[in-house]
């Protein structure tokens, strides 16, 4: 098996395990959430067999899993002695932020349905063996799900033998102001306006019709090719100097229509270049 990458993610519940298993997957990962550990290495061995070539999987491991838990750093130790180089990465989080976002969610924790925090307490206790041998320990307490799958990109891109840089393609409205975060900010505002048009005020950049009227300008096609022309000029410089992300914001007005629109065409451009992750979010599109 040529296999590249084997990550194995866990962490507290409530932590954002999913959202770095989605991250995983959107980056070329084979993911497997809540699969028993001691079936891993028959796993390995059967696709390995199957002609199915897997090069980068990704498994989530956590309470879940009841007793076979304590088996996970057998298990781990099984696969290096095989041959198998793994990276654990484990996810971590104040209770009150836990507490937080089990509130916004309306579920219950798995280890206990009345009371939350001696659950996360117990959860500590059961995890603690996996969190010991962990490659990369993430504490998730102040961070969005774009901040956590930044950083899960970026440690993906440390373990990368051909490193690759993210790319985050950001839209957002000039009136409600320019993202903190911004390498570069490029105007749209000089674009033909869809707000200006009754059957397109209400719809947005991700609508086809309102992506038609803003394309249709020979003055959008060829600010879409200056900016991927100077990126592509760009990259080769960035990937010298190892830096890790770069973050391009593209406004228009009220950030719904023209800014959406070219930061999609954008990403349609760069997603094609192999040493990027291209990641895409409109700030202010619902605004």
């Amino acid at each position: 098996m040529n296999l590249e990458s084997l990550i194995f993610v866990s962490g507290i519940s409530g932590s954002g395990k999913s959202t770095a298993l989605k991250t995983l997957e959107d980056n070329g990962y084979f993911c497997m959430d809540n699969f028993p550990t001691v079936l891993i290495p028959k796993f390995l061995e059967m696709i390995s067999l199957g002609g199915v070539e897997f090069t980068k999987i990704a498994f989530v491991i956590d309470v879940r899993e009841g007793s076979l838990l304590k088996n996970f750093p057998d298990t781990l130790e099984a696969l290096t002695k095989e041959g198998f180089k793994s990276e654990v990465i484990f996810l971590e989080c104040e209770d009150r932020a836990i507490i937080n976002r089990y509130k916004d969610t309306k579920r219950t924790h798995p280890l206990s349905r009345t009371d939350i925090i001696q659950g996360i307490k117990e959860e500590r206790i059961l995890l603690k063996n996996i969190k010991d041998i962990a490659t990369k320990i993430i504490d998730t307490t102040n961070m969005n799900v774009h901040t956590l799958r930044s950083e899960i990109i970026n440690f993906i891109n440390s373990i990368n033998s051909s490193p690759k840089i993210t790319c985050n393609i950001i839209s957002f409205g000039f009136k409600y102001g320019i993202p903190l975060q911004a390498d570069f900010v490029f105007d749209v505002r000089f674009l033909p306006n869809p707000y200006f048009v009754p059957e397109l005020k209400n719809l947005n950049g991700l609508d086809e019709n309102v992506r038609n009227f803003v394309m249709k300008s020979e003055v959008t096609t060829s600010l879409l090719n200056k900016i991927h022309d100077i990126f592509n000029t760009l990259l080769p410089l960035y990937l010298n100097e190892k830096r890790p992300t770069i973050n391009i914001s593209i406004g228009c007005t009220g950030g719904r229509h023209r800014s959406v629109t070219i930061a999609e065409e954008l990403a349609k451009k760069m997603i094609s270049n192999n040493r990027l992750y291209v990641n895409i979010y409109h700030r202010d599109i619902n605004r």
